[in-house]
């Protein structure tokens, strides 16, 4: 059965009662993360989900690929889609959309602003609140539509706050929601030692000992995960198996001084906080029922709107490979959405209103499904555009299925774009299958060969045929 097609821009207007100004720069602050691509995928991302009332700041996309969208029933207010800056390096901060709009001329900047009034009452969301954001916020005059209003003038703060892992952790007991069993290890002056690692591993392990009543043999298989608190998307995380020794501690403590570095801080001098955690898929007796990401909008009133909740897809080592739709445990689905509230109600009460993304294992428990989270990101996240996707999809003929990936083009590709790579395996909804790229250029020397793009098949085996397809062109999943 077919469902009506809500985009993300409508949901937020009438949650919020604003048109939403959409912007996803991926830093906290300049040189933050490691990945240089983050910035450009998501700048594009806005664009597939605008709806008629939504508007975005982005760096420039392909004309054809824009076009397409268009086509397909997204990006449909093109008269309020502002393209800002180059996208020729795809790096901070030169790559940051926001940066781009403050150092456009004034006349563009006005434009902008009398364009946005014009077209109604709107809110500003981007994804990390910075000084650039509040420097946009008073250009265009319009407010923050992710934080409550007693809180806009600490907007910065909640927006760092609730970017913050040790945030997730701090309210787990208050809100009673299920975190990981681990700590936060706060640095004042410096990455911790080898040594101090060690020991925090051995608390932690005493703690899953004493809760899961494990054996020495279950004890060697444990793993955790040691990851910077500030750091999105993923990046920033270092697994740790068994054996525990101090060599192994030191050296892990070298990985992640290089993350440090990669984010342009120094590791002797370095303050804030590491999180350590015990990864609940090594922890024997759990049955893991699924690994899932959870989206939804906290509304004015502190309610959840907008839930989407997709499988991800890792390797053994917890890369993150892509998600897959629908979520077909409905069972699962009702303890997800109830555990999110829980957990929204903590995020709330600190003054954000805006998306949230949540990483959790669904796991089984004696009265039904627990629901341990793991991450969470208070921004536009990665799947956004392939949730979109898919609902749209669901929209011509329920019960699509759908996979979100990267595509490696091959090697050599010259003066083509991907529309052109793709053919007849491009999304239309004359045949309602097919791919749909988040982000593409045809406009360079060579094709990006790694593309995210949406799978969208009327059936697993579907799905199956359009990945056969794609191979056959070279094209690997």
């Amino acid at each position: 059965m077919s469902q009506e097609y809500t985009p993300l821009s409508t949901s937020i207007k009438n949650t919020h009662g604003s048109n939403p100004l959409l912007s996803a720069d991926f830093i906290l602050n300049p040189n933050r993360t490691p990945d240089p691509m983050g910035d450009s995928y998501l700048s594009a991302m806005v664009a597939h989900c605008l709806g008629d009332c939504g508007a975005a700041i982005n760096l420039p996309m392909d004309q054809k690929h824009k076009d397409y969208l268009q086509s397909i029933g997204l990006n449909a207010n093109s008269q309020l889609h502002f393209e800002v800056g180059e996208n020729a390096d795809r790096f901070y901060p030169n790559g940051s959309c926001e940066a781009a709009f403050l150092n456009s001329p004034d006349e563009v900047k006005h434009r902008i602003r009398s364009l946005l009034h014009q077209a109604g009452y709107f809110s500003f969301y981007p994804n990390f609140i910075t000084e650039n954001a509040v420097s946009i916020s008073r250009v265009l005059e319009i407010p923050f539509g992710n934080v409550v209003e007693h809180e806009q003038e600490n907007a910065i703060l909640v927006s760092n706050t609730a970017h913050s892992k040790a945030f997730l952790r701090a309210g787990s007991e208050k809100f009673d929601y299920q975190i990981a069993i681990g700590k936060v290890i706060n640095c004042k002056s410096g990455v911790i030692t080898g040594n101090t690692l060690q020991k925090s591993i051995f608390e932690l392990i005493e703690q899953v000992k004493e809760r899961h009543n494990l054996n020495n043999e279950e004890i060697n298989k444990l793993e955790f995960w040691f990851k910077l608190d500030d750091l999105s998307g993923g990046d920033g995380v270092v697994n740790i198996s068994a054996p525990f020794d101090l060599e192994k501690c030191e050296n892990i403590i070298q990985r992640i001084s290089k993350i440090i570095e990669a984010c342009g801080r120094s590791p002797k001098n370095f303050s804030g906080n590491l999180i350590l955690e015990a990864g609940i898929n090594s922890v024997a007796g759990i049955e893991i029922i699924s690994n899932i990401n959870a989206q939804a909008l906290i509304g004015r009133d502190g309610k959840l709107t907008h839930f989407d909740t997709s499988v991800q897809m890792t390797d053994q080592d917890g890369n993150y490979l892509g998600n897959t739709l629908p979520y077909l445990d409905q069972v699962a689905l009702k303890s997800i959405n109830r555990e999110f509230q829980k957990l929204a109600n903590h995020y709330y009460e600190m003054g954000y209103c805006g998306l949230m993304g949540g990483d959790a294992m669904v796991i089984r428990a004696n009265k039904g499904y627990d629901v341990v989270w793991f991450d969470m990101n208070t921004r536009m996240n990665g799947s956004q555009a392939f949730q979109e996707h898919h609902r749209l999809a669901n929209s011509v003929r329920g019960g699509m299925h759908s996979l979100n990936i990267n595509l490696t083009f091959p090697e050599g590709v010259r003066h083509q774009d991907a529309a052109s790579v793709l053919g007849h395996n491009l999304f239309t909804f004359h045949n309602n299958r097919g791919v749909i790229p988040t982000l593409y250029r045809s406009n360079s020397e060579s094709l990006e060969r790694v593309v995210k793009a949406s799978l969208i098949g009327n059936s697993q085996q579907d799905l199956n045929q359009i990945i056969a397809e794609l191979k056959s062109k070279e094209i690997n999943i």
